[in-house]
């Protein structure tokens, strides 16, 4: 996060303030596919999006942004608790105790509380109001790219699901998200460019990787790429920009070493999460 920023924009320092809080819960625990860094980046996604239907004539009044922004810094706490479906209502819980501190009055928070206990559940989505529906979105842009590819490695990884299962659950992940995005995402062609290329990749991914699950050879780019996050973030607890490190610094095969140069630069492109790590 940009400090000179954060010293001009309140916006900005109220982020900072909130990350750092953020950072403290995720202290002792080693979950780098949802700790303060993809809080943060989820918050940057989220304001692209607002200024985007901004062009397009909507107007987001100052509550809104707030509740937003507790949203998007609280939604996935709850996996401190339990890494499963139901982490929403630990991230209310969350939420709750933070915003205990220092609002006498819960109910204009209301929104960034429901968003928070429901931001996985597609259904509620479909049905909810622009917040939840923004969040959502912000959410799934987290989820492609080559972080999205390394995020859904890592968490499925640690929920046990084992390496020849995991292609075909995220490809029906994947689908839903981008089902949800197109289907909400403001009428911005450059930025939807954007993202359509980071979905594309994601699955042409995880396509390949579920046709070499049946070949154990380790000569694929998504198999060494399994191994890489099983080895390096699951067994010795690195943080991403480590293990990026660690192939970039070493002999890797040149197809590895351009998925995790570029993974590198995915993660510098954010301002407020790129160097934390």
């Amino acid at each position: 996060m940009n400090r000179n920023a954060a010293a001009t924009n309140p916006d900005q320092a109220r982020a900072r303030q909130i990350y750092r809080y953020v950072c403290a819960l995720f202290r002792d625990i080693h979950l780098p596919s949802h700790d303060e860094t993809h809080h943060a980046r989820v918050w940057e996604n989220a304001g692209i999006l607002l200024k985007a239907f901004e062009v397009q004539g909507y107007t987001f009044d100052r509550m809104f942004t707030e509740n937003l922004l507790l949203a998007s810094f609280f939604h996935d706490t709850g996996m401190i608790r339990e890494t499963g479906p139901s982490h929403g209502s630990f991230s209310r819980v969350f939420l709750t105790d933070y915003l205990k501190q220092s609002a006498p009055d819960l109910s204009i928070y209301r929104p960034a509380l429901i968003a928070v206990e429901k931001h996985d559940d597609k259904t509620y989505l479909n049905e909810g109001d622009e917040l939840i529906r923004i969040l959502g979105m912000a959410d799934d842009m987290d989820a492609m790219g080559r972080i999205g590819i390394i995020r859904y490695l890592e968490i499925y990884l640690m929920r046990e699901i084992s390496p020849g299962r995991i292609p075909c659950k995220v490809l029906t992940n994947l689908e839903t998200r981008f089902a949800h995005m197109k289907k909400y995402f403001p009428h911005d062609q450059t930025l939807w460019n954007a993202q359509k290329v980071k979905y594309e990749l994601t699955r042409s991914f995880f396509q390949s990787a579920c046709k070499a699950s049946g070949n154990r050879c380790g000569q694929t780019t998504c198999l060494k790429v399994v191994d890489l996050v099983k080895s390096r973030i699951i067994g010795k607890k690195e943080s991403y920009k480590r293990l990026c490190h660690h192939v970039l610094e070493n002999p890797f095969d040149d197809d590895i070493r351009v998925f995790f140069r570029g993974f590198l630069e995915e993660m510098q492109a954010y301002s407020q999460a790129g160097d934390q790590g």
